[in-house]
């Protein structure tokens, strides 16, 4: 095209119909991602994690059976089950820290992107229930709990990210100092 023709022409881009100039050339690629209505949102602040549950079912061997929830205030709750040290209802504190490496380890999981439930055909293997508060969003991911430090059962679906994760979470569990909660006193001191 030639000098006025280019006027009366458009080039197409990928994303915006521009009109070409005399003179000036526009390379399409150069366009992409670009927006002449308004200007590229800025990405919102990432929302806290402000809890960590887990649970662990029992299985017919002697698995660990408890519940247990970390708060991002430091508060801990456990509620020991089934062969575990200690049973019933308890409280604690978990250290920032040890709080701030299970965020980042679900992170690095990809926790809120991951689809579970990871199952496999092992009927003698424990669940394990994960669930991560952050902000407004509660995402849970079920898997069969298999220790990193045991023998994987062969084809194990659950991404070694997330099983990397229940075992920091079972490590921290170990590490605090759990106070027997009020109300489990008051009922063992009922029977």
């Amino acid at each position: 095209m030639r000098g006025t023709e280019m006027v009366r022409y458009w080039m197409r881009s990928r994303f915006l119909l521009i009109p070409a100039v005399i003179g000036v050339t526009i390379a399409p690629t150069s366009l992409v991602g670009c927006s002449l209505d308004r200007a590229a949102p800025v990405p919102a602040a990432r929302a806290e994690v402000t809890e960590i549950s887990h649970r662990r079912t029992v299985c017919y061997g002697q698995c660990s059976a408890y519940s247990l929830t970390f708060r991002a205030n430091g508060q801990a709750v456990f509620s020991g089950e089934h062969n575990v040290t200690p049973l019933g209802e308890h409280t604690g504190t978990i250290r920032r820290e040890d709080f701030d490496r299970l965020v980042a380890l679900a992170d690095a999981a990809h926790f809120f992107d991951l689809q579970g439930p990871y199952d496999q055909l092992v009927t003698d293997l424990p669940y394990c229930y994960t669930r991560i508060t952050r902000g407004a969003q509660t995402k849970e991911v079920t898997s069969r709990c298999v220790s990193l430090g045991a023998n994987m059962p062969a084809g194990s679906p659950a991404p070694s990210a997330l099983l990397h994760l229940e075992d920091a979470i079972d490590e921290v569990r170990r590490g605090i100092a759990w106070k027997r909660a009020e109300a489990s006193r008051k009922k063992a001191a009922e029977q």
